[in-house]
């Protein structure tokens, strides 16, 4: 934004396209979920989608393959061969203790920053501003049970998992390990489009990069990722057969989570783990940051993840008003 600097400009070329392209991919993210939904219209399905639990859990078992995989796929065919080489991470974790540790201890990780979501969403909610989040059917039949653990625990954290800790993190290694992760949870928290999932959707996203890193592999964060889902899946599928007074369920499970992973943590800890990577370039921090979120097909994207979580967002007294406006 300060004007043009030739030498400035040849440093940030490649970031800058790199940048573009992935916006590109976000934005056809959004345009991809408007597009299922227009053929659910078009073929008369639209009615059956909302009224069908088990025929919802099912399209949403298999839309992320349209509207998460499809447009980073393209995003992988837009990059040159240098970039696609680097998205080459589907080897299997370089040693099976430190995998075993690093899923355990991302899950840790991931729970810790579900307390924390969920702290601040009481602190907004005590504001005047409740957020929610995109209510769904409850297939509650044995098959539902298994499309609800398809379409949250499976689907989601093979092709997420490509997209943003492939596709998104990989080429961005290039100009430092922690800028890599840090971009790819941003655009990975912008992709839920609601506040309820966005805090936490950045803090694994954090998690989910570190690991994946760490260990050489991507299933590493696919693993991360799955167990998460699962274990809150499972909750849901629990508390849907039973009081939510009863909560000793989720406390065991919650135990169980934070047990096991101190108990990796400190066996990860002792492996004495590889630091991340620093890069020698002359770039910046700053500079890399602003060069990559201020192209402009990321700025419309996280426009558009912004105003899509107003649309999941209440003010519920005078108090909301100034704290949405600060």
């Amino acid at each position: 934004f300060g004007g043009y600097n030739p030498l400035i400009d040849t440093k940030v070329k490649r970031p800058r396209r790199l940048g573009f392209i992935i916006g590109c991919g976000m934005i056809c993210f959004t345009l991809m979920q408007y597009a299922v939904a227009a053929l659910l219209q078009i073929f008369g399905l639209y009615s059956l989608y909302q009224s069908d639990a088990l025929f919802q859990t099912g399209i949403g078992a298999i839309a992320p393959l349209v509207y998460v995989l499809l447009p980073f796929v393209l995003v992988y065919a837009l990059y040159n061969r240098e970039e696609r080489n680097s998205v080459d991470i589907f080897d299997l974790p370089k040693s099976k203790e430190l995998f075993l540790f690093s899923v355990f201890t991302g899950l840790l990780v991931c729970s810790i920053g579900d307390r924390a979501t969920a702290f601040i969403s009481a602190f907004v909610s005590a504001a005047g501003v409740d957020f929610e989040k995109p209510d769904g059917l409850d297939a509650n039949t044995p098959m539902g049970y298994v499309l609800q653990i398809v379409a949250y625990a499976v689907i989601p954290p093979l092709v997420e998992e490509f997209a943003m800790r492939g596709v998104v993190m990989q080429p961005l290694r290039k100009y430092g390990d922690k800028f890599a992760i840090v971009v790819s949870a941003v655009l990975f928290a912008a992709l839920h489009g609601n506040m309820v999932q966005i805090p936490f959707a950045f803090f694994a996203g954090l998690s989910l990069g570190y690991f994946a890193i760490i260990t050489n592999s991507i299933w590493t964060s696919v693993a991360i990722h799955c167990l998460n889902n699962l274990s809150a899946t499972i909750i849901s599928i629990y508390y849907s057969n039973h009081s939510e007074n009863d909560m000793f369920f989720f406390y065991a499970i919650e135990g169980a989570i934070l047990v096991i992973g101190i108990i990796a943590f400190i066996l990860f800890m002792k492996l004495k783990p590889q630091r991340l990577a620093k890069t020698n370039d002359e770039i910046g921090s700053s500079l890399k940051y602003s060069t990559v979120f201020c192209t402009p097909s990321i700025v419309i994207s996280l426009l558009i993840s912004l105003f899509t979580s107003f649309s999941f967002t209440s003010i519920t007294s005078a108090g909301g008003v100034l704290f949405s406006v600060a």
